[in-house]
């Protein structure tokens, strides 16, 4: 029967994990949605729609019979998403003290100390919590904030302090906690109190790895830094968002080395405030990192170009979204041997790739936001190139994806940067280059016109291996460009 349950419900309403988490298309989306998608991973409200409906669905099978409900405890157990610390409340007044919480392996509640201050507080009394919002949804982001706080009125987080506390004690087994982390660095973004971390590594069990780790800090968290410590042997999938803001009661920097010799995906977003790559480089030693994501409000970082060679001897896969200079990725051939996978945002500036060539990377995902008219002509040109030089230089690149494009939207205006002759010139040496959804972009005004006279019918031109991906609900459109 467990078998059963394991076929019917699988991880499909998990919160994304490792390569699942990093494929920033992976959500399925509508007709008509928003293109402009992040190149970098966070969590979705779709993401969270998923996991809250699941869990109703097992709730109602578990009361067909006793032998059911035995079977499906572990499928309810094993994944608990918290939005609202009254949930936790209510959760440990029906299960504290109770066996089955060693079930629970992963956890993720999204609440914490908001970084906004007013005026006035509300008291959070549990298990109410009047004021907080349940949740948040800006942009089709998930994120969830109370309503009013103040950062120095210390008995108004009081109650969550002990909250934290209770729900930490309570899962020692936990291989995976996300704490909020959304991949933004901005100001919806919640911290957890000053004792978590500490509260984190006192109740950790000692027979099963802490594995993930996702998390929002301010970057003079020494805390988080004595946790990272406590877990760096075990650690391989470490999501971080740098929040560039003076917080109270969290102590000074800790710039000290430290190796996390098992890490293999690692996402850091931060801002003007708070430059993620500066926090790490020469810092973290990542000898087996596999997947990189960086993402920054501004300026990515001046030594990104070092910090990729360092990585030199095992990144397969990287991800960029925010500024950096047009020469940052000129030498990838060289200095990222390994490289299968590029994927960025060039609204501010397209890279120089052409000259540089690469003997393993197989795709290419662009996203762009109302990109620059300088930026497009650097697209044309950088484009061309490579298609002039492909049997040479790109021997392995196979797909060339547009996220910002879908035909299966209709809107072709954002086709106009793609010259026809371009996307010809790369199919004719084996490059595809399609949409966001997989659909070759050559020929798009031919089906167009196809479509118009005969109606719409599904295409049958998806691709395999490379663009095997489902589209999301991301809106790399979101408001962190114009805070």
């Amino acid at each position: 029967m467990d078998d059963i349950f394991k076929i019917i419900f699988g991880n499909t309403s998990h919160r994304p994990r490792g390569e699942t988490f990093f494929e920033s298309l992976r959500a399925p989306t509508g007709r008509g949605e928003s293109l402009f998608r992040s190149a970098t991973p966070f969590v979705t409200n779709y993401e969270w729609c998923k996991y809250q409906k699941q869990i109703q669905h097992l709730g109602e099978l578990r009361r067909v019979s006793k032998a059911w409900n035995q079977a499906l405890l572990p499928h309810c157990l094993c994944t608990l998403w918290f939005t609202h610390p009254s949930q936790v409340c209510y959760f440990l007044e029906r299960w504290g003290g109770r066996l089955e919480t060693g079930l629970v392996r992963h956890l993720r509640f999204d609440w914490g100390i908001p970084l906004v201050e007013r005026i006035w507080v509300v008291g959070y009394i549990a298990p109410k919590f009047e004021g907080w919002w349940h949740r948040e949804v800006a942009y089709q982001e998930y994120c969830s904030v109370p309503r009013y706080y103040d950062a120095t009125d210390r008995t108004a987080y009081e109650p969550l302090r002990m909250l934290c506390d209770d729900i930490l004690a309570l899962f020692p087994h936990l291989v995976s906690i996300d704490t909020g982390y959304t991949g933004r660095a901005v100001c919806r973004s919640v911290l957890q109190l000053p004792s978590f971390y500490s509260t984190l590594t006192s109740t950790r069990g000692t027979f099963i790895p802490l594995t993930t780790l996702r998390v929002v800090i301010a970057p003079a968290d020494a805390a988080f830094m004595g946790a990272l410590r406590a877990f760096a042997h075990t650690l391989e999938d470490l999501a971080v968002d740098f929040i560039g803001r003076e917080v109270p009661d969290i102590l000074p920097a800790d710039h000290s080395m430290i190796t996390l010799p098992k890490l293999k995906y690692l996402a850091v977003a931060g801002s003007h405030h708070a430059l993620p790559l500066s926090w790490i480089f020469e810092a973290w030693t990542t000898p087996i990192l596999e997947r990189l994501a960086v993402r920054c409000k501004y300026c990515i970082a001046d030594h990104l170009p070092a910090y990729l060679l360092s990585l030199a001897g095992s990144l397969t896969h990287l991800y960029l979204r925010g500024r950096f200079d047009r020469d940052a990725l000129s030498s990838i051939g060289s200095d990222l041997p390994f490289l299968t996978w590029l994927e960025f945002d060039w609204s501010d500036e397209f890279p120089v790739l052409g000259l540089a060539g690469h003997p393993r990377l197989r795709i290419i995902r662009l996203h762009a936001r109302n990109p620059r008219s300088s930026a497009v002509k650097v697209f044309t040109q950088q484009l061309t190139l490579i298609a002039k030089t492909h049997k040479e230089l790109w021997p392995a690149l196979r797909t060339i994806q547009d996220c910002t494009v879908s035909v299966q939207c209709g809107l072709g205006d954002l086709f106009l940067r793609w010259d026809g002759m371009v996307a010809y010139q790369l199919g004719q040496v084996g490059v595809k280059v399609v949409d966001r959804e997989g659909f070759a972009i050559s020929g798009f005004w031919d089906r167009e016109m196809m479509q118009q006279c005969y109606g719409d019918g599904e295409s049958t031109e998806n691709t395999e291996d490379d663009t095997n991906v489902s589209s999301s609900d991301h809106d790399s459109s979101d408001s962190d460009y114009g805070n």
